[in-house]
């Protein structure tokens, strides 16, 4: 199987699942092969399906503070935290 990485550097969340979703699409019917995307986002939070806001220990004025963001997704489990490295 081939697999072709390409590499995003630092990106925000929301740009990235854009581009997931766009290459997403190419890669199942066939006009891409399959890709990895390496890449790394600011510090933010995901709220998946199953996720609230108060899943997250730290409020919201200590994550603001922190310049940390929080965003819903469609993704399945409860709260993810991405970030650099």
């Amino acid at each position: 199987m081939r697999l072709k990485a390409i590499e995003l550097n630092m990106i925000k969340y929301s740009d990235a699942a854009d581009i997931q979703r766009q290459l997403h699409s190419q890669v199942a019917m066939g006009v891409l092969p399959n890709l990895l995307l390496l890449l790394q986002h600011p510090h933010i939070y995901t709220l998946g399906r199953r996720g609230v806001q108060n899943h997250i220990l730290a409020s919201s004025k200590i994550l603001e503070s922190l310049k940390v963001d929080v965003q819903q997704t469609d993704r399945g489990g409860q709260v993810t935290y991405h970030g650099p490295g």
